[in-house]
């Protein structure tokens, strides 16, 4: 089962560009460290320290008074306390709660599914939205956030009933409007969805900005998808397509080609997602069939074929030294031979 390990929470004296926090000092190699930032501004484009990863999903996740960023990456060896800077792209008052997770049987706990939601509303009442894992038993993150209603005020986060409040924090400007961010946790042990949760503030604000984030060590494989099949004629350059190969639950680190079946061809690079070949050249035609497989983040493959049909050149008998031979036919085509 997921669970965290520690967590810090900072927050900004007044307007900066850069949120600065550290890694729980409990961390230990391997841990899932999330870092969620708020922002007293629309927009924002985080811009994290090397080895990091944006979350992308919560790229779009603002309105005209808050936005909501994270990024991820894995725990290593002398993470414990260090600290994070990470550039926001605007000046604006900031939360950032950095966790660390991790999963009791030793397996690695990854990002799974991100539902955003942003409104302009003003609210006492924050809510997360609706998730549905891909697999149970998984861990159910509530980023709760926004910018107060009023100047100098500092709220506090109360979690919805079931879900548990880990980390909460606010910007202490006395004279702007402050932003405010919580993170409560919920562990799933039950397939189906689970419902968007109504959380509580002491003050409103003006507009939410927040996210439900699913953490799994529960895998769900890749999905291979080679391309349609194609009809080529002789000697064109064929490009075998993989780009429709998904991962539902992380990303794909591996993509291997090979041949099945046909007339022996050379792929340009058989690790490439469009890799490409020269169709041969035969008055019988030929049916070549070539094999993907993906790989995901978590070592898991899928596979998936395509068949490329390769049309037969033209011919003609002639009769040389005494006896018919089939040779094929080149036609002149723009001052070129083909």
């Amino acid at each position: 089962m997921i669970a965290v390990r520690g967590i810090t929470s900072t927050a900004s004296p007044g307007s900066a560009s850069t949120a600065s926090g550290t890694i729980p000092a409990g961390t230990q190699p391997g841990d899932l460290l999330v870092a969620t930032v708020q922002i007293a501004a629309s927009g924002g484009i985080l811009a994290p320290p090397a080895g990091w990863t944006v979350i992308t999903a919560l790229n779009t996740t603002s309105n005209s008074s808050s936005s909501v960023r994270a990024a991820q990456r894995r725990a290593e060896a002398g993470d414990a306390g260090a600290a994070v800077e990470i550039g926001l792209g605007v000046s604006a008052r900031w939360v950032l709660n950095i966790f660390a997770y991790y999963d009791d049987s030793g397996l690695p706990a990854s990002v799974g599914q991100v539902v955003p939601s942003a409104s302009g509303s003003q609210t006492a009442s924050p809510a997360t939205p609706a998730v549905t894992p891909l697999g149970v038993p998984a861990y159910a993150v509530a980023v709760i956030g926004g910018t107060v209603a009023a100047s100098g005020v500092q709220p506090t986060l109360t979690a919805a009933s079931g879900w548990t409040m880990q980390g909460q924090a606010v910007s202490t400007s006395v004279s702007l409007k402050n932003a405010v961010q919580g993170v409560a946790t919920k562990a799933l042990a039950s397939p189906g969805e689970e419902p968007a949760a109504v959380h509580s503030l002491s003050e409103s604000t003006i507009a939410v900005a927040a996210a439900t984030i699913v953490l799994s060590s529960v895998n769900v494989p890749p999905v291979a998808n080679a391309g349609p099949d194609q009809s080529v004629p002789p000697g064109a350059t064929v490009i075998l397509d993989g780009s429709g190969s998904t991962d539902p639950d992380g990303t794909l680190v591996g993509y291997l080609w090979e041949q099945v079946s046909g007339t022996p061809v050379e792929l340009d690079d058989p690790t490439a997602t469009q890799p490409t070949f020269g169709a041969p050249a035969s008055v019988d035609g030929a049916v070549l069939v070539f094999s993907l497989t993906v790989t995901d983040d978590r070592g898991d493959s899928d596979p998936d074929t395509v068949t490329i049909s390769v049309a037969a050149t033209g011919s003609a008998k002639v009769w040389v030294a005494g006896a018919w031979q089939t040779h094929p036919i080149q036609l002149r085509v723009s001052d070129g031979w083909s």
